[in-house]
């Protein structure tokens, strides 16, 4: 069985890369973009690594039972 790894990110072509680069360790991938009329956090951080905690941080309040992974490449 797979374990899910969502993502908070609605960029397409981030998700190609992550799957790219997760494919050989058995993931079902997500995209925030699955979840019905979601609206992303306020990107208040002063660092893209602030902002990917932010996205995680809100992603994990909706989907507690599964893994998390915030992004922001800026």
């Amino acid at each position: 069985m797979k374990k899910e790894l969502w993502i908070a990110t609605t960029n397409r072509g981030k998700m190609i890369e992550f799957q790219t680069l997760l494919a050989d360790l058995g993931f079902e991938l997500h995209s925030v973009s699955e979840i019905p009329n979601y609206t992303s956090p306020a990107e208040t951080g002063t660092t893209f690594e602030e902002n990917a905690r932010i996205k995680a941080k809100f992603l994990k309040a909706m989907k507690p039972e599964t893994w998390v992974l915030g992004e922001d490449s800026g």
